[in-house]
C-alpha cells in the first residue's frame, strides 16, 4: 500500500511540473512581440503621362514606381536603355508598364516616322526608262525631272516642247511599297526580267517639302516625270533654267550648230562677246560658293577678270551681279 501510495505521489509531481511547465510557455509567449514578416517590393518603370501613339519615347516620359509584386520582365520593358528612343504604337496611359508589343514599331515598318516637319511623303509612277532603270532604292537622294510637250492651240505653239529639273536632292522613301534598301534580287529574278527591263512599272515615294507638293502634283499630272540619281556625297541645288528643243540645236551664241550649215537662225538673245574671239569644245562644272562673282570666277579659270562676259554668254546670265551660292556655271575650257 505504501508503495502505492508514493508512485502516485511521483506522478502528481510528474503532472504538476509539466503543467508548471506548460504555464511559463504560455506566459512568456504573451509577453513576447509577434514578428512581422517584411514584405519584399521591386522596382519598375511606367508612363509619366499619357503618351499617344507614333510619338517617341523621351526620359520625361517614364518614371519609376515601387511595388510588392515581382515584374514579368518577359512581357514588360523595365530598362530606361531599352525604352529610350522607341515609337510607341499605340497609346499608353498615365502609370501603365511599357508591354513589349505596343513598341515594336520601327522607322522600317512606319512611313510616317520617315518624315517629319514640313517634308510630306508623295508617290510617282514611274519606269525603268524613266527610274534609272529599275535601280534607285529607298534611302536615295534623286532630282526630279518634268517634260511637258509642246501645247498648240489653232495651230499656235502657245508652249514649246520644254524639260526642267523641278526638284533636286529628294529622298526616296519607299519603292512600291519595300522601306528598306535591303531589296534581296536572285540572278533568276535579274536574267527574267532583263528583257523587259525598260517596261516595269512601279511607285516611288518620294520625301517633298509642302510648299513643292503642288508643283511636283501639277508636273506629274500634265507632263513627264524622271528622276535623276544623285552621288551619295554632296547636297548641292543648281540653278536651272531649263532647256527647249531649239537649245539641243543652238550653241552658247544662239548660233545652229553645224549640222544645218546653210540654215540661217537669228539669235534670240543678246550676245556678250563676239563669238568669233573663242574656240572651246568642252566645259568645266563649278559650283558656285558665298561671296562670288562671274569676274572672280573668270580669274580663278583664265587668270583674268575679262572672260566674265564669256561666262555670262554661256551661262544665259542676264546680270552678272545675279549668282547665288550653290548655282551650276560651265566654264568652257578655251583652245590655246
Amino acid at each position: 500500500m505504501k508503495k502505492l501510495r508514493r508512485r502516485l505521489f511521483i506522478l502528481a509531481i510528474i503532472f504538476a511540473l509539466i503543467s508548471s511547465a506548460g504555464v511559463y510557455v504560455y506566459l512568456r509567449s504573451l509577453d513576447e512581440t509577434p514578428k512581422v514578416e517584411e514584405a519584399k517590393t521591386y522596382i519598375i518603370l511606367v508612363a509619366a503621362q499619357d503618351i499617344p501613339a507614333r510619338v517617341k519615347i523621351e526620359e520625361d516620359m517614364i518614371k519609376e514606381v515601387e511595388v510588392t509584386f515581382e515584374p514579368t520582365s518577359e512581357k514588360f520593358y523595365n530598362d530606361f536603355t531599352d525604352l529610350l528612343g522607341k515609337y510607341v504604337k499605340t497609346k499608353i496611359y498615365e502609370d501603365s508598364q511599357f508591354h513589349k508589343d505596343n513598341l515594336n514599331i520601327s522607322l522600317e515598318e512606319e512611313l510616317s516616322l520617315k518624315i517629319s516637319g514640313n517634308m510630306r511623303a508623295v508617290s510617282v509612277g514611274i519606269s525603268g526608262n524613266s527610274g534609272v532603270a529599275n535601280l534607285v532604292k529607298p534611302g536615295d537622294y534623286v532630282d526630279i525631272v518634268v517634260y511637258l510637250p509642246q501645247l498648240t492651240e489653232n495651230s499656235v505653239v502657245l508652249r514649246p516642247d520644254i524639260v526642267k529639273i523641278l526638284l533636286q536632292n529628294v529622298e526616296v522613301l519607299a519603292i512600291d511599297q519595300d522601306l528598306t534598301s535591303e531589296v534581296e534580287t536572285t540572278l533568276e529574278d535579274v536574267e527574267s526580267s532583263s528583257d523587259d527591263l525598260s517596261q516595269k512599272f512601279y511607285i516611288a515615294t518620294l520625301s517633298v517639302p509642302v510648299f513643292e507638293v503642288e508643283r511636283l502634283i501639277l508636273a506629274k499630272d500634265i507632263g513627264m516625270i524622271d528622276l535623276v540619281l544623285r552621288p551619295i556625297e554632296g547636297d548641292y541645288v543648281y540653278a536651272t533654267n531649263g532647256v527647249i528643243w531649239q537649245e539641243l540645236l543652238l550653241d552658247d551664241f544662239d548660233r545652229l550648230k553645224d549640222m544645218f550649215p546653210n540654215y540661217e537662225v537669228n539669235s534670240v538673245g543678246e550676245v556678250y562677246i563676239d563669238p568669233n574671239e573663242v574656240t572651246y569644245d568642252k566645259y568645266i562644272y563649278y559650283t558656285v560658293e558665298f561671296g562670288d562673282t562671274l569676274r572672280e570666277i573668270s580669274l580663278l579659270f583664265y587668270g583674268t577678270e575679262e572672260n566674265y562676259l564669256l561666262l555670262q554668254q554661256v551661262n544665259n546670265i542676264s546680270d552678272e551681279n545675279v549668282i547665288s551660292a550653290g548655282m551650276g556655271l560651265k566654264v568652257p575650257v578655251l583652245d590655246n
